[in-house]
């Protein structure tokens, strides 16, 4: 059977196009924009570029540090770790997950990502990323308390 359309028909038929939206899944609404490991490291990195640690503490998973470092502000840790991080390494962003699920498949529980590694008296020391519950229970992406503790003077 043989499709006979007038040329103007045919024209119109191979001018049709189909628009998909692309929809991002960037994780949960948080102010800070925490709901995924990158986008939670380039909010630190913007407060700690802005000298804002009260901002940048924010970023931080304060909980269950040791004692020692319990004793030194949010703030004061924020500094100490942008200390760190500008001494040691440089961070490629485009390395860190954009996903809310963080990356997949690195061999680490899935609630954690390696940020970056930096070198320390005893060979290279892993920094990570954590979903850590919010005050009211979303999870968003914060740097590990581990983390924070061993930037910790």
């Amino acid at each position: 059977m043989v499709n006979c359309l007038p040329v103007q028909a045919q024209e119109q038929a191979t001018k049709t196009t189909v628009v998909v939206p692309i929809t991002v899944d960037k994780g949960p609404e948080d102010a800070l924009d925490r709901g995924n490991p990158r986008s939670s490291i380039i909010g630190y990195l913007t407060a700690a570029s802005e000298f804002n640690w009260e901002k940048a503490a924010e970023y931080l998973d304060l909980r269950n540090l040791p004692p020692d470092i319990q004793e030194i502000d949010g703030p004061e840790l924020a500094r100490q770790f942008n200390h760190v991080v500008s001494r040691s390494v440089w961070l490629d962003r485009l390395s860190v997950s954009d996903s809310p699920q963080g990356l997949q498949g690195d061999d680490l529980p899935a609630y954690r990502d390696e940020l970056m590694r930096i070198n320390g008296e005893d060979g290279e020391i892993p920094t990570w990323l954590q979903k850590v519950p919010r005050a009211d229970g979303v999870m968003i992406w914060k740097l590990s308390n581990r983390s924070v503790a061993r930037s910790a003077p």
